[in-house]
């Protein structure tokens, strides 16, 4: 994420970014890079990175197709869902919601069970 003070140099850099997103031929490699650059950036120490970031990968996950993503979504859904958990601003909880509801749409239904039963048998580790 872009981490300066000017509104206008961070809203050029978002759109640069969509539109690198939406028109660019990306590789597997750089898929996988990206998204996981992202997943990371859910973290992100401003309120405003991290909602952009959301809203980025909103983005990525909404125009790919699921069969380009799927390898990843494990890790995306698990840095989505730890997100949540650790988010204070309302707005962005409620973006990253979306954005797990997204990814968990995305998913063949076959697919999804599998995931679900060992995401939840991961997280019974923890409870």
């Amino acid at each position: 994420m872009v981490k300066n003070p000017s509104q206008k140099i961070r809203k050029l850099c978002k759109l640069v970014m969509e539109n690198f997103i939406e028109n660019a031929p990306i590789s597997e490699n750089l898929i996988e890079k990206f998204l996981m650059k992202l997943v990371n950036n859910l973290n992100f120490e401003s309120a405003e990175g991290r909602y952009e970031t959301t809203d980025l990968l909103l983005k990525f996950v909404v125009k790919f197709p699921v069969n380009l993503i799927a390898e990843h979504i494990d890790v995306m859904l698990l840095g989505v869902i730890t997100s949540i958990v650790n988010e204070q601003n309302f707005s962005i909880k409620q973006k990253m919601k979306v954005l797990a509801s997204q990814l968990i749409l995305n998913m063949i239904a076959e697919e999804m069970n599998q995931k679900l039963d060992s995401f939840i048998k991961f997280s019974e580790n923890f409870l």
